[in-house]
């Protein structure tokens, strides 16, 4: 759970950090295009901690790589 918030909170800091002009990249940007994803993410918290640990790796890394791509795409559209 840990990797996914801090990976988040990496890949928001290395894409505000570069962009530059008028495409800069900042939090507000980011919450307004991830919202959802920022959801996601809180949600975290409410799994069930009844379920497997191979389960916990696969819906965590799974989330992980979809923050990624996500801030992969925000910095390419802009």
């Amino acid at each position: 759970m840990m990797k996914v918030i801090v990976g988040f909170h990496e890949a928001g800091q290395k894409a505000i950090a570069e962009s530059s002009g008028e495409l800069k990249i900042g939090w507000n940007l980011i919450w307004s295009q991830m919202r959802d994803l920022v959801v996601k993410i809180t949600s975290m918290k409410f799994e069930m901690p009844r379920q497997s640990e191979a389960y916990f790796k696969q819906t965590f890394n799974d989330l992980h790589e979809e923050v990624l791509v996500a801030f992969k795409t925000l910095s390419e559209e802009k």
